[in-house]
């Protein structure tokens, strides 16, 4: 079997967010079910990004309360491909893949190539975490929900994921693919 897992379900005790606590869980489950495992464990995927589509298009900018801290989201392909390895070899049974991208960028960073992309001036603006969770309660998101993306930018703000591993490349045999090029295939869902 092989997890999508978060890289913070790896926190001794109980992890801080509450995505890497559902992870956490659902990894303990796996283990004490005795079914052969990977866990793949990432910080964020780059297609996360697409959230940010509606606020591009209508006001040029990028919301999020991830201050300045800085995040190496990966790319889906990379993800597909260490996921495909660990199913075909069965070299990483039982272990844990701490995979990234191949930059750990900030948010403002990462608006600034989405807006090179598409020719178009961005700006990221960085807001409260109550500001972040009214906004998404005001999309009709549920509560969990909210908490787990406000935490998960809280580590991003806080530094706590801005680590960059050698897994993808160690497991697929190429590096990572990088940020810009996620934004040139998917330019026009911010157009």
């Amino acid at each position: 079997l092989v997890k999508l897992s978060s890289l913070g379900a790896r926190a001794t005790g109980r992890p801080a967010t509450a995505v890497a606590r559902w992870h956490a869980a659902g990894e303990e489950a796996i283990k004490d079910s005795g079914v052969p495992y990977t866990f793949i464990q990432s910080v964020g995927f780059m297609s996360n990004a697409l959230a940010w589509a509606p606020g591009i298009k209508a006001t040029g900018t990028v919301r999020a309360s991830a201050g300045e801290g800085r995040i190496a989201m990966i790319h889906p392909d990379d993800l597909a491909g260490v996921a495909i390895a660990a199913l075909a070899t069965g070299n990483y049974r039982g272990v844990a893949l701490a995979v990234t991208g191949p930059d750990a960028l900030t948010y403002a960073e990462m608006t600034a190539q989405i807006g090179a992309v598409i020719g178009r001036q961005l700006t990221f603006v960085s807001v409260s975490d109550d500001e972040a969770g009214e906004t998404l309660a005001r999309t009709g998101m549920p509560p969990a929900m909210i908490e787990a993306l406000v935490t998960l930018w809280r580590e991003v703000r806080e530094g706590q994921v801005a680590v960059v591993t050698g897994e993808v490349e160690r497991v697929i045999g190429r590096p990572p693919i990088g940020f810009r090029r996620w934004t040139e295939e998917n330019a026009g869902a911010y157009r």
